[in-house]
C-alpha cells in the first residue's frame, strides 16, 4: 500500500511538471514576435477548353407530338455534330423539360403607370398582359458541347455554333472558355510560387528598417485556385422575340416546320472566335517569427 502511494505521488509530481512545463511552452510561444504578410499574384494563360450551350424549343398541341418534334431535330443535331468530328462524350444534356406554354391575350385595358406625391394615377397605358391562353405543350432541351485543344485552333467553337443553328437549335445560352485540369494545375502552381516571393519580399520590406533579421516561417495559408473565366452570352433565337410569343410565331409561319432554320446552309466561312486570355490567381498568407 505505502509503495503504491509512493508511486502515485511520483506520477502526480511528473504530471505538475509537464502541466508547468507546457504551460511555460505556451506562453514563450505567445510572446513569440511575429510579422504576418500576405502575397498575391496572377499569371495570365490562353484556355484551352471551350463549352457551347444551346437549346431546342419545340410546341406542339400534345406533349406527346412536342416531344418527338424535339427528338428529331436533337438527333439531326447531334448526327451533324458527329459528322464534324464531335464525339459523342463531348456532348452532354444540361436541361430536359416539357411544360404547358401560354400566350397572354392583347388586352384594351388601361391600366396606370406614374402616380402623383398622393397616390393619385396621372397617366395611363395599355395593359401588355391580358388573360393567359394555353396555346400547347413546350419541350425544352438544352444541350453543352465541351471542346478541347480550342489554344491550338479555336475554329470548332464557330463551327459548332454554325452547325447546331443549321440543323434545328433555335437558342443559344452562349459559351465560354475555361481551363483543363492539367493547365490550371500548372499555371496555379505559378502563381502561387511568385505570391510567395512576394509576400517574403514584404516582410523583409518592413523587416529591414525595424533591425529584424532571421525572419522564420511558422504559419502559411493558402486559399484555393482561382480563375477569372469571363463569359460570352449569346442571343441566338428564333423568330420570336420578348414582343412575340412563341406559339404566336409558329402561327404566323403557317406551320411548326417553317419557323426552324430547315433551309439554313452552312457558310465556307466560319463564325470567328476567340479564346484571348484567362487569369489564374494565388494568394498566401505567411506568418514569419523573429
Amino acid at each position: 500500500m505505502k509503495r503504491f502511494k509512493k508511486v502515485l505521488g511520483v506520477v502526480v509530481c511528473v504530471a505538475v511538471l509537464l502541466g508547468v512545463f507546457s504551460l511555460s511552452v505556451s506562453a514563450n510561444e505567445a510572446l513569440q514576435p511575429t510579422l504576418t504578410v500576405a502575397g498575391n499574384a496572377s499569371v495570365t494563360v490562353v484556355p484551352d477548353v471551350a463549352i457551347v450551350t444551346f437549346s431546342i424549343r419545340t410546341l406542339a398541341d400534345d406533349p406527346v407530338a412536342s416531344q418527338e418534334q424535339n427528338r428529331a431535330r436533337s438527333n439531326e443535331i447531334y448526327a451533324a455534330l458527329e459528322a464534324i468530328g464531335i464525339r459523342e462524350s463531348e456532348i452532354q444534356t444540361q436541361w430536359y423539360n416539357i411544360r404547358r406554354h401560354y400566350d397572354w391575350e392583347t388586352s384594351s385595358e388601361m391600366v396606370p403607370v406614374e402616380w402623383d406625391w398622393y397616390g393619385n394615377p396621372i397617366r395611363f397605358a395599355p395593359n401588355p398582359w391580358g388573360e393567359p391562353v394555353f396555346a400547347g405543350y413546350e419541350t425544352f432541351h438544352s444541350v453543352a458541347v465541351t471542346l478541347n485543344n480550342v489554344d491550338v485552333d479555336a475554329s470548332m467553337v464557330g463551327r459548332v455554333l454554325d452547325v447546331s443553328i443549321a440543323h434545328g437549335a433555335n437558342m443559344a445560352g452562349g459559351f465560354h472558355f475555361t481551363l483543363s485540369p492539367e493547365r490550371r494545375e500548372t499555371s496555379y502552381l505559378e502563381a502561387l510560387a511568385i505570391a510567395t516571393t512576394n509576400a517574403r519580399s514584404r516582410a523583409e520590406t518592413v523587416a529591414g528598417p525595424l533591425g529584424i533579421s532571421n525572419l522564420r516561417p511558422i504559419v502559411i495559408n493558402i486559399e484555393n485556385v482561382r480563375v477569372n473565366i469571363p463569359g460570352v452570352a449569346a442571343t441566338i433565337q428564333d423568330s420570336w422575340g420578348w414582343d412575340v410569343s412563341f406559339s404566336q410565331a409558329e402561327m404566323r409561319a403557317g406551320s411548326s416546320a417553317n419557323v426552324w432554320f430547315d433551309d439554313v446552309q452552312i457558310s465556307t466561312e466560319l463564325t470567328p472566335i476567340s479564346p484571348g486570355e484567362v487569369s489564374v490567381f494565388a494568394n498566401v498568407s505567411i506568418i514569419f517569427t523573429f
